[in-house]
């Protein structure tokens, strides 16, 4: 038999293979790779390694990345919520002006029969009831003459504050708003 050869003077194995002696001489000189491998258990427990592994494999937010989002949110939502609450109000004046068209309406008829608008009233015995079909709105005829009126409908309840305040409307058509508007009267309707 003879000795085997220094591994200086082995020749690379033919076709790309590696060789097996120096790939294992590597890996047993080798220092540990990565701090991610998990180390075999000693004794039936986990190692320290082991649990530093799971706890990276398992990461969830940070309390920073959570107060950014949340952050986020009540930007969004500060932002939001006013524009929100105007679409809603929009909404309930749509009763309003609703209740507004519905009482000319029934003025006019009053009109058309009597000849006057004197002696139109509102409630449970007159042209219309006093408030919106909603009930955000209390309905006014005012004091009618007998070729003229001007009818209010004032807001109320959740509705009170509204920016367009009380809503008007006329025999001519003509719409208007409250002295206490912040808005125009084409804004408003």
């Amino acid at each position: 038999m003879s000795a085997p050869k220094p591994a200086a003077s082995r020749q690379a194995p033919r076709g790309g293979q590696e060789n097996s002696g120096a790939a294992l001489r590597f890996l047993v000189s080798a220092p540990k790779a990565t701090a991610l491998r998990a180390q075999p258990p000693r004794g039936g427990g986990e190692t320290l390694g082991a649990l530093k592994t799971t706890r990276r494999a398992v990461r969830g937010f940070t309390l920073i990345e959570m107060m950014v989002v949340v952050a986020m949110v009540g930007i969004l939502a500060s932002v939001a919520y006013p524009s929100y609450l105007a679409q809603v109000a929009k909404g309930r004046r749509a009763d309003g002006k609703q209740a507004l068209v519905e009482l000319a309406q029934k003025l006019e008829r009053y009109y058309t029969e009597r000849g006057t608008y004197l002696g139109a009233t509102l409630g449970s015995s007159g042209l219309y009831p006093t408030t919106s079909s909603g009930g955000y709105y209390t309905l006014d005829i005012g004091t009618p003459t007998a070729d003229a009126f001007a009818i209010t409908a004032t807001p109320g309840g959740v509705q009170a504050g509204d920016v367009c305040s009380v809503l008007g409307y006329n025999q001519l058509g003509v719409q208007s708003v409250g002295s206490g508007a912040s808005l125009t009267a084409a804004q408003c309707w």
